[in-house]
């Protein structure tokens, strides 16, 4: 038999091992009812299994419905109910005396409970819930007050008290029902799933039978993965292949993609990465639910309680952000680091780091303009909680679409968060629907997102801002609104700052005449809120799609060419998502038939394989660095130490 590693376990498989105390704890739920339960846990965490378990050894004394809401991802509430009640009356057939009719509506739905129930020929019923991420946010919250409802309502309608209810699921529930304000909190109990012992994981490798890697082996299994289910079978049947479980980590920290990178998607969609980063970093961080942050990167999975702090889950996780954070040497290892591993580490990459000699001449003479996206904002941090002091462009149209439930417009809302679930995110429709919707708050809400108090940064956090300036170009060119070049200036009392089209500063700029340190916000500052570009109609005012465009900037526009025509550009923190921008670096590589340029981008390394797809065709050569942080920060001074040698 070999191991397990796609979609819940069989619930008679010899792989299912351990478990029994949650096993134990679901059969009170079904045989009590008292309570709305929920299964917790991370990514391949063995939820789905658990519960199949569950079902099938309550099938001789309960019937129990198992519903995956996976064949009707996206649907509202009205199809969720009617898709539930589908299941429920399929599944239960043989228990019922006679199928009710399916709910018209959603608030049909505990109606036909109700009906569903009393037909039933069992004391009591259970209502397994799974795959509830593939919900929007507001039919999981509409489905969790329905069963609030129903679990209040059953000493009034006696029958609805025979529903046993109970939900798998990790992040995606904090709404539904983790959080303090969740509609199912104060009547949920709890299982958190956690991770396998060191007895099962040994069982587990008994049943598996894998060559080379015997039940003796589950103490070194444990130490990488701590009993993650998924990890130790990917990990184990990795290192039955090439028989080294060093070798096998090695091989899933390069190449595994069915966990890795989706908890670590996950942390950056929630905003999540910065208290990671810290409790790698093994930061002080006491571990408490009653902390948003560390509730859901509990429900992520990614952190264990070890004596009242935070620690990584297992020693992968936190081999993986080393990595991807820059944190420390890239060697992997379950064991703690060595002292003074990363910081000989860094001053060695640092001392024999090469450029592009292209890249080094344009720094010496002066030719050399940093360009600077997203990621250099995202790097500041807040001094009062050490979390990015600004939202990702996801999190903030996410943060838009929460601002227009609060404005009781829910289907704009779920418009928004559904051209944000689309593959890839379609940013730009998605800020203009949030616009129009919010109208005259959506100024508002973009000065309240992108304009925090400047005494709550983490001046630490700044380093990445500073070091552009300290390339040595009197000007900056930036697609962001925020004023963290201001802040890291080194010279802030004579810091001049253009807002989209300033054609006669960068003339002086073409001329070699300029002489204090300029921030370009091309596409606007927060301070000047109404003429920022963000949604489509912006962004032909002043990158036309047709002739038809009336272009608004057009001087903006020329002297943003003569940049890229006459001058050398360094991305920093671009990711090049926004195809409206690479169409101008497209446009200047046909008129000048190759002469322009060459630009250059700073590209971590896991990303560069993206980013190269993304800059197909475009003038503009990657600059690789091993990871945020230091390693960034390291490539940056030795490039400006390179240019002065």
């Amino acid at each position: 038999m070999s191991f397990h590693l796609h979609g819940p376990l069989d619930p008679d498989s010899p792989l299912f091992v351990g478990r029994e105390e949650e096993l134990a704890q679901i059969e009170r739920w079904l045989r009590r009812g008292d309570a709305v339960g929920a299964v917790l846990g991370g990514r391949q965490n063995g939820k789905t299994s658990v519960l199949l378990r569950a079902r099938e050894r309550a099938r001789t004394w309960q019937p129990v419905a198992f519903v995956d809401f996976q064949a009707v991802a996206g649907a509202d509430p009205a199809a969720c109910a009617r898709h539930l009640a589908e299941q429920i009356a399929d599944q239960l057939g043989g228990a019922l005396r006679a199928a009710p009719p399916l709910p018209e509506s959603a608030g049909g739905l505990q109606g036909f409970l109700r009906a569903a129930v009393s037909a039933a020929q069992a004391p009591r019923v259970g209502l397994f819930l799974d795959e509830l991420g593939v919900l929007p946010e507001e039919t999981r919250r509409w489905l969790g007050s329905a069963l609030r409802a129903s679990f209040n309502l059953r000493l009034v309608h006696r029958e609805l008290g025979r529903w046993t209810f109970v939900l798998a699921g990790g992040i995606e529930l904090c709404d539904m029902a983790v959080h303090r304000n969740s509609p199912l909190r104060n009547v949920l109990d709890e299982i958190y799933l956690g991770d396998l012992s060191e007895a099962s994981v040994a069982a587990l490798l008994a049943a598996a039978a894998a060559p080379g890697l015997p039940a003796a082996r589950a103490a070194e299994l444990c130490a990488w993965t701590a009993g993650q289910p998924y990890l130790t079978q990917a990990l184990a049947e990795q290192a039955a292949r090439c028989g080294s479980l060093e070798a096998a980590a090695a091989a899933l920290l390069r190449a595994e993609t069915h966990n890795l990178p989706h908890v670590f998607h996950a942390m950056d969609r929630e905003g999540l990465e910065p208290t990671f980063q810290r409790i790698v970093a093994q930061e002080v961080v006491p571990f408490t639910r009653l902390d948003d942050d560390i509730a859901r990167l509990e429900l992520i999975g990614v952190v264990r309680d070890e004596a009242g702090l935070c620690r990584p889950r297992n020693a992968l996780y936190a081999a993986a952000a080393r990595r991807r954070y820059g944190l420390c040497a890239p060697e992997p290892g379950p064991a703690h680091e060595r002292p003074g591993t990363a910081a000989r580490g860094s001053a060695a990459s640092e001392a024999s780091m090469t450029f592009p000699r292209s890249l080094v001449e344009a720094l010496r003479s002066k030719r050399l303009v940093p360009f600077v996206g997203a990621g250099v904002a995202m790097a500041v941090r807040r001094a009062s909680d050490g979390r990015s002091l600004f939202p990702s462009w996801p999190a903030l149209l996410a943060a838009a679409a929460a601002r227009l439930r609060e404005e009781d417009r829910p289907t704009e809302a779920r418009l928004v968060d559904a051209l944000l679930s689309m593959a890839p995110p379609r940013l730009l429709q998605a800020a203009e629907e949030a616009r129009r919707a919010l109208g005259p708050t959506w100024s508002r809400f973009l000065v309240e997102q992108l304009s925090p108090d400047a005494r709550d940064v983490q001046e630490a956090s700044l380093e990445l801002a500073r070091l552009v300036w300290g390339l040595g170009s009197q000007l900056v060119i930036t697609t962001n609104y925020d004023a963290v070049l201001r802040w890291a200036c080194p010279d802030p009392g004579n810091l001049r700052e253009w807002n989209i089209e300033t054609p006669n500063g960068l003339v002086e700029h073409l001329q070699g005449a300029l002489r204090r340190p300029t921030v370009w916000h091309l596409h606007g500052t927060i301070h000047h809120v109404d003429d920022i570009i963000l949604t489509p109609d912006g962004y032909t005012t002043l990158y036309p799609t047709g002739p038809a465009d009336e272009v608004r900037y057009r001087a903006a526009l020329e002297s943003l060419r003569a940049q890229m025509a006459g001058r050398t550009l360094l991305f920093v923190g671009v990711s090049l998502e926004d195809r409206v921008f690479g169409d101008q670096l497209r446009w200047i590589a046909e008129k000048f038939r190759g002469a322009a340029g060459p630009h250059f981008a700073l590209v971590r390394r896991e990303d560069r394989k993206a980013f190269e797809q993304r800059a197909a065709g475009l003038p503009v050569e990657v600059v690789e660095f091993e990871g945020f942080g230091e390693p960034l920060h390291a490539r940056l001074r030795a490039l400006a130490a390179a240019a002065r040698g």
